[in-house]
């Protein structure tokens, strides 16, 4: 199993993590008007234009087809105990989406990092989360990929493939792999602070430590078991449909 971590700038609290494999950027936030139904066309504020994989586009006519398949699944038996047991067993957030969505992944679920539900229902932190999920999602394509998001939180994607075709992923995140410090979350409160958010300092600073902690060897771990389990709903997705 080979999970890629991609490392952000050295000034930015996700530093802490060590970079394997081909390094991957994750630009900075767009501002909240750049995130449109137009996912594949929408330019970041770097000028360049997002080209999704064809083998994730649905390009061949499938993506109205990927989608339903997806919902069919997230709705099955199999897939709802599943979760439940992942959850349990690794006190980590889980989804199931497809290729493209502007929904976050986690919100709303159950293991939901408090500082993540804290900022996420402001413009400014939705747009930067959801651009950070649009590039992990283009670059796991093949196999199961992980990158530092804007606060230092890891977000793991592993793909569900039929035949030639990726028809969704599979998440996980929200978690530290190393105890942040007080530098980091002045870096973080700052970032916060630059959006606008209005976030009082002492609450973000409870919620922001409170985060899950999962040592490198865990993660592994729980990224096996979703890939395990992305294959076997590629096995049973004509049961579903």
């Amino acid at each position: 199993m080979q999970t890629t971590f991609v490392q952000q700038a050295s000034d930015n609290p996700s530093a802490q993590t060590n970079s394997r494999q081909d390094s991957l950027l994750v630009p900075p936030p767009a501002a909240p008007g750049h995130v449109t139904a137009g996912a594949r066309k929408r330019r970041l504020k770097t000028g360049r234009r997002i080209r999704w994989p064809a083998e994730t586009t649905g390009a061949n006519g499938n993506g109205q087809a990927n989608r339903a398949l997806i919902e069919a699944l997230s709705s099955s038996r199999i897939y709802k105990e599943y979760e439940r047991a992942f959850v349990e067993l690794t006190g980590q957030p889980m989804s199931l989406q497809p290729v493209e969505t502007w929904q976050l992944p986690y919100h709303g679920r159950r293991n939901e990092n408090p500082f993540c539900a804290l900022i996420s229902g402001r413009s400014r932190a939705c747009a930067a989360c959801l651009q950070v999920r649009e590039r992990l999602c283009q670059q796991a394509a093949s196999r199961p990929r992980t990158v530092l998001c804007h606060s230092g939180l890891c977000e793991t994607a592993v793909p569900v493939r039929l035949s030639d075709r990726v028809v969704g992923f599979l998440q996980t995140g929200q978690v530290f792999q190393k105890k942040p410090g007080p530098r980091q979350f002045d870096q973080v409160a700052a970032q916060v602070a630059g959006w606008g958010l209005g976030v009082n300092r002492e609450a973000l600073k409870r919620a922001y430590f409170s985060g899950k902690v999962v040592s490198p060897s865990g993660h592994e771990s729980a990224v096996k078991l979703l890939a395990i389990f992305a294959q076997h709903l590629a096995l049973i997705s004509n049961q579903v449909i």
